[in-house]
């Protein structure tokens, strides 16, 4: 097997790994991966990729990119989501007829969550 072929397949493996780490949703243990992705792609550029491997490769990467994307979205929903609550426990805010905006306090102890 070429150096190139030895390269791909340890890459090709690498992206196997992150494909089920990111579906399982352990985003904690992406970051050992980066450091290993990034050397396995080093070694990728100064060996060369062969032209028939390019293709496959590239929708390897952009599969798992989707995913990761995924994840992020996701996370930044939460994010969100869990400001909603924060400032739902700071206290209710309602309008009156001519639109001002009235805060009432939320008494200690009342849990309350709003749903869209």
């Amino acid at each position: 097997m070429s150096e190139a072929g030895a390269v791909l397949g340890a890459l090709d493996r690498l992206l196997e790994e992150e494909r089920a780490l990111l579906r399982a949703g352990r985003l904690d243990a992406l970051s050992d991966l980066s450091v290993r992705k990034e050397t396995l792609m080093e070694r990728l550029t100064e060996v060369g990729v062969p032209p028939e491997s390019r293709e496959s490769l590239a929708g390897r990467i952009a599969r798992n990119q989707a995913l990761l994307d995924g994840a992020l979205a996701g996370l930044r929903q939460v994010s969100e989501r869990l400001g909603a609550v924060r400032e739902l426990r700071r206290g209710l805010e309602t309008y009156d007829r001519e639109g001002r905006r009235t805060a009432m306090a939320q008494p200690g102890g009342v849990h309350m969550e709003r749903r869209a």
